[in-house]
């Protein structure tokens, strides 16, 4: 079969399951029909129709996912069929790969789109649960009317919390949740009964996007996968690739309104197209270009993204070699000091939230993360395995490319943040999983990533951390040691 033909589906269809016919799925473009029907089979090869890899590379990569495919006659029959109907592109020239590229739903991603949920219903409690869309809460009684006639317990909760907590004024409306914090439509099985009952199409937007962060950027809409589910490192390398329609059911018109981040400090909703050459906007598109440069070095890791810190925030090389540096046994002193600080402040700016055995979830993962770095005692970084390092580089290039350090004092503070973060982490997966294969990511190291991004979020725990562009130099130049 012809392998100088790259099949690529048109952007912004999705299958839509049809009633009593579970495994056949109708053919919807931008939400309309198009009057094709596939079955589960054939729509899940359909799905990996990008652009850029031939039949026997899609064949090879679903037999890598375990997933049985009949053969390459199947794949080519099918990709030809559906370019009958222009459902399907056949092209000469694959796109390129490995990504930034775009999506086929027109978006533009760093890395691919792998995501699997495990049912472990952490992102599902602990924390607020919204904000919802006008189409959820117009919707919302009919939902709930429904799930309760499948579980009466249900009828003592109302369905959404009108949120009054002035500090969160952006969530006007969140799903309601249990005294212990969950969803109230989290089954005891960690799985979203709405989802699960009603179909995913009925569960509020905010739920079907996630753990998908989409970013009005100057080059066009950013998609990508932030760290904000709690087992995506076991699934960020391996798990299916997908795109945003296959993960969401989202069409491209469905979207919500995406955020804006552009790179202006004093403009951080306003996207830039034309910045001026020597403007702290153009500085900062350079920065970021370069530090995802630095991201896709196969040698990258603490060290390299330290040194390129120290050295854009002074404008000189190190007075000494780095990686000296980080395996000297005074490194951590600093680090320690701050985190316990950090620990502290959390703990009492959530009042009894972190209290009490009985936590679940979202709650129960920074508990933990607290409790661990309350333990510490200052001591050298040695080092990332392979599998920690390569996922600490994908977590961090993710974070900049969505311009998540927006949350942040500044650009390379932000960096440093994340630094810190791979560092505690790192202490945490060597105390708590020492065993763990070098090429792969252990539980402790994951989890503690995912709840340091979570909380270095928030600027009032930032501020724990790193205090104003002063005590951020400071902090360097504690890092660099005397001399």
């Amino acid at each position: 079969m012809a392998q100088s033909v790259f099949p690529l589906l048109a952007p912004r269809t999705r299958g839509q399951s049809i009633d009593d016919k579970p495994d056949e799925f109708r053919m919807l473009v931008d939400g309309e029909d198009t009057g094709v029907v596939l079955g589960g089979a054939a729509l899940r090869v359909a799905v990996e129709f990008d652009g850029a890899r031939g039949y026997e590379a899609i064949v090879s990569g679903l037999l890598d996912q375990g997933i049985p495919v009949p053969g390459v006659e199947f794949v080519s029959g099918l990709a030809e069929a559906l370019a009958q109907v222009e459902l399907v592109r056949l092209l000469d020239e694959p796109l390129p790969r490995p990504y930034r590229r775009e999506v086929p739903s027109d978006l533009i991603s760093l890395h691919p789109l792998r995501h699997q949920c495990v049912g472990c219903g952490r992102s599902c409690q602990g924390h607020l649960l919204g904000p919802l869309d006008d189409a959820y809460l117009e919707r919302a009684d009919r939902v709930h009317a429904e799930m309760v006639a499948l579980f009466p317990e249900l009828a003592q909760y109302a369905p959404i919390w009108e949120v009054e907590d002035e500090s969160v004024k952006a969530f006007r409306h969140a799903l309601t949740t249990r005294d212990d914090g969950t969803c109230i439509y989290l089954g005891d099985d960690n799985l979203c009964g709405v989802h699960k009952h009603l179909g995913a199409d009925q569960k509020p937007i905010v739920c079907r996007l996630f753990p998908l962060t989409f970013v009005q950027a100057e080059d066009g809409v950013r998609v990508g996968t932030p760290l904000r589910c709690y087992t995506h490192h076991q699934s960020w390398r391996d798990g299916p690739e997908a795109t945003p329609i296959s993960l969401t059911g989202l069409a491209a018109r469905e979207m919500p309104t995406f955020t804006a981040r552009g790179l202006d400090p004093s403009h951080r909703g306003r996207v830039v197209l034309n910045p001026e050459a020597d403007g702290d906007y153009a500085k900062a598109l350079r920065a970021e270009e370069h530090l995802l440069g630095l991201l896709a070095r196969p040698d990258a890791g603490v060290e390299i993204l330290l040194t390129m810190i120290f050295e854009m925030a002074e404008g000189e090389p190190l007075r000494r070699p780095l990686p000296g540096l980080v395996h000297r046994s005074g490194f951590g002193q600093e680090i320690v000091r701050r985190l316990h600080n950090f620990s502290t402040k959390v703990r009492e700016g959530a009042g009894g939230l972190l209290l009490g055995d009985e936590l679940g979830g979202h709650t129960e993962q920074i508990r933990d993360m607290l409790d661990y770095i309350d333990t510490l005692e200052p001591r050298p970084f040695d080092g990332l395995s392979e599998g920690e390092r390569a996922w600490a580089m994908h977590t961090i290039g993710e974070w900049v490319f969505l311009r998540e350090w927006v949350h942040q004092p500044s650009f390379l503070a932000g960096v440093l943040l994340l630094v810190l973060g791979v560092i505690v982490s790192r202490w945490r997966g060597e105390d708590e999983a020492p065993d763990c294969p070098d090429d792969e990511v252990s539980d402790p190291f994951g989890f503690t990533m995912a709840c340091w991004c979570r909380l270095t979020r928030i600027g009032t725990n930032i501020v724990y951390i790193v205090d104003a562009e002063d005590d951020f130099h400071a902090l360097m130049r504690t890092l660099q040691g005397p001399g």
